[in-house]
């Protein structure tokens, strides 16, 4: 019997020499780019994959515009009542990593 494995990618990088910022994303699935990856000038970019909730992308989005750390948006996402993240989320700020 043949196994497969079906898998989705997704990756958010930043890099600190030219400032850019970028997301991508990679799947099986028809049409993942429009719930996985999102991306805004000035605030940063957002990855959610595995059964996403796509409120988080622009919300996200939002909460890092208006100056929350990477983990601050992610901690008020998840107590916002939106519901659990049923897989993963990436943020990366727009000036990079931040503890």
């Amino acid at each position: 019997m043949f196994n497969r494995t079906v898998a989705t990618f997704s990756i958010v990088a930043y890099d600190p020499h030219s400032g850019d910022l970028g997301v991508a994303v990679a799947s099986k699935f028809l049409a993942v780019g429009s719930v996985v990856p999102w991306a805004r000038a000035g605030a940063g970019a957002v990855a959610t994959q595995a059964r996403a909730n796509i409120a988080y992308g622009p919300d996200g989005l939002a909460l890092l515009e208006r100056g929350r750390s990477a983990q601050e948006a992610l901690d008020q996402l998840l107590a916002s009542g939106l519901g659990d993240i049923g897989g993963s989320v990436v943020r990366l700020p727009d000036d990079g990593p931040q503890g």
